[in-house]
């Protein structure tokens, strides 16, 4: 089984190299269990900010400020 990190470490490859699908594919493949985390979140923000979601990406905002205040970016 891959880690969430390691499936953050290749969604943030993928964006960075705007390879969209495979970075929404990568984000798929994380534990449930982790998918409400912040670290996770951002990265949804990201691939959200990528396709000009930004209805998502305020949504998404919202419900990572609430899980960590602190958090400025990961």
């Amino acid at each position: 089984m891959i880690s969430t990190s390691k499936h953050l470490d290749y969604t943030h490859g993928y964006l960075a190299l705007n390879l969209l699908v495979e970075a929404r594919d990568e984000l798929s493949l994380i534990d449930p269990a982790d998918r409400e985390t912040a670290p996770v979140l951002c990265a949804h923000i990201e691939l959200a900010m990528a396709k000009s979601r930004w209805s998502r990406v305020i949504a998404l905002a919202a419900k990572t400020t609430s899980l960590a205040p602190g958090l400025e970016r990961p």
